[in-house]
């Protein structure tokens, strides 16, 4: 295990995230991020890709997003037939 430490685009601050090392490598190497840390939640994987912190996440985006929270848009909208 080791900590990834970044500094966040938005508030410049410093900010870890403890991964695996051996998910590090095969994410680097190309592995899908949800893929290489599967354990970890969409904030922090987020901030591995983007170096935006969880406390900016949350102030672009809206409230934290967990993955069960994650839904397609288009389930919401009663969608009844071609769009087209």
């Amino acid at each position: 295990m080791m900590n990834f430490t970044q500094n966040c685009v938005f508030c410049g601050q410093w900010h870890s995230v403890l991964i695996d090392v051996k998910a590090y490598h095969a994410w680097r190497n190309g592995e899908l991020v949800q893929k290489a840390f599967p354990n970890l939640s969409a904030t922090q994987r987020e901030q591995l890709v983007s170096s935006i912190c969880p406390e900016c996440q949350n102030s672009i985006f809206g409230s934290d997003d967990e993955e069960d929270a994650d839904e397609c848009l288009a389930d919401s909208l009663n969608f009844t037939g071609q769009w087209w």
